[in-house]
Order: C-alpha cells, then structure tokens, then sequence
C-alpha cells in the first residue's frame, strides 16, 4: 500500500562563476506530514472548544497583560459591547474604577506562584 507524505521543498539556483547562467538547483525536501496531522488536530480541538464555550449562558474570557484576549459571545453581550469590540479591551476600561485595583491584584493572583487565590468574589463592569 502507498503512503502520501507532505514535503515542504525550497530549491535555490546554483549559478556558474560569472553568475550569468544556472548551473543547477539544491533542493532540500523537508517531510511535514506529522506537523500538518498535529495542526489540524489541534484546529479541531480549538474550534471545539471555541463552540463549548460560545454555548455557556455565563461570560467567560482569557486575558493576558490585563487585556481580555477572548470572551465567549455572552460576556460582551452581557456589557452590551460586540463580541469584536470587546476583544484587546484593558480591564481599565471594563471594570468600575473602585473595583480595578481588587480586579487586578486577583488576576494577579491567578497567574503568579503565590498561595491559592480567591476563586470567586463581586466586581462591578462598565456597560
């Protein structure tokens, strides 16, 4: 039984002294198979994952560097922002100002080594 394999090939031109002809070409085939197999798992574990989470009634996001990076489509609604608008927003501008600076010792919390933060507490969100 034959196999197909998927081969990344770059080929460069070899030139003669003068570089005024080619001589002939190197050619490196490089085998991709695997690394092609694990990216569409991974892309079908993420669009999994993307609609699980765009499924639950409650907000859920990811943040980085105090910025929401992803929120499932019911946090901006619940904040009356579009779901493109919310993404890349800095907590500043989502969270009350009398509740930023609990907001951000606790996303702290959660991304240090430190002892095991409070998993829940109340915060109040700009709409």
């Amino acid at each position: 039984m034959m196999t197909l394999a998927r081969v990344y090939v770059s080929v460069v031109p070899l030139l003669d002294a003068g570089a005024a002809r080619t001589r002939g070409v190197r050619a490196v085939l490089t085998d991709v198979t695997e690394r092609r197999r694990v990216e569409a798992a991974l892309a079908a574990s993420e669009a999994t994952n993307r609609a699980l989470m765009n499924s639950l009634a409650d907000g859920v996001f990811v943040a980085q560097d105090q910025r929401f990076v992803h929120a499932n489509t019911a946090l901006p609604a619940m904040l009356g922002y579009a779901p493109g608008d919310f993404v890349d927003l800095p907590f500043a501008r989502v969270v009350a100002a009398d509740m930023l600076s609990l907001w951000n010792e606790r996303f702290e919390q959660h991304m240090g080594a430190s002892s095991e933060p409070v998993r829940s507490h109340e915060v109040r969100f700009l709409t």
